[in-house]
């Protein structure tokens, strides 16, 4: 089985499936994307210094410049 499928700007997707043995997938390259472009991301607090960190109720990574989680534990290694 072979799937060609083609991506419009319109984000739609659409595809032909024929009868062979194997799928290739290929790398499609869609230009600048951001941070602040990602769905499960939440840059509403975004802030220099600001570090990622999720958040199980949400589903989502949020920017936070603190972090005041008792299951969060940075370890900075040995120097």
């Amino acid at each position: 089985m072979s799937i060609t499928a083609k991506v419009a700007q319109q984000n739609s997707l659409k595809a032909k499936v024929s009868q062979q043995q194997e799928v290739v997938a290929q790398t499609v390259k869609l230009g600048v994307v951001k941070l602040q472009d990602l769905s499960d991301v939440d840059t509403s607090s975004l802030d220099e210094g600001s570090l990622l960190i999720y958040n199980s109720t949400s589903s989502k990574f949020e920017a936070k410049s603190e972090v005041s989680n008792s299951n969060t534990r940075i370890i900075g290694g040995s120097f």
